[in-house]
């Protein structure tokens, strides 16, 4: 998430759940903005990766989003492994 520009400044989390504030003035504002316009082409290439998995498999598209959702946030295998995610987890488009 990308707060607006206030006063020269604009607030932004990294963390999922806005947990952890960062800030930055205009110069990091404006590459914060051509991610996130990156990460929209990127979410919609993935969403249609969703799409074809969920018709692939025969499960619900929000099944496929859950179960990545649950992924990203469990990190099983950081607690196992010392790894954020295994091969298989990060092939998954719902992650």
């Amino acid at each position: 998430w990308v707060g607006p520009l206030v006063d020269g400044a604009c607030e932004y989390f990294q963390d999922r759940r806005k947990k952890y504030p960062f800030s930055c003035k205009q110069a990091g504002f404006d590459l914060l903005q051509v991610l996130m316009g990156e990460n929209e082409r990127l979410l919609a290439i993935n969403t249609k990766q969703i799409e074809a998995k969920a018709e692939e498999t025969g499960v619900d598209v929000e099944e496929v989003v859950t179960k990545g959702i649950e992924c990203y946030v469990n990190k099983e295998e950081l607690k196992t492994n010392n790894i954020t995610w295994n091969n298989e987890e990060y092939s998954d488009p719902g992650l």
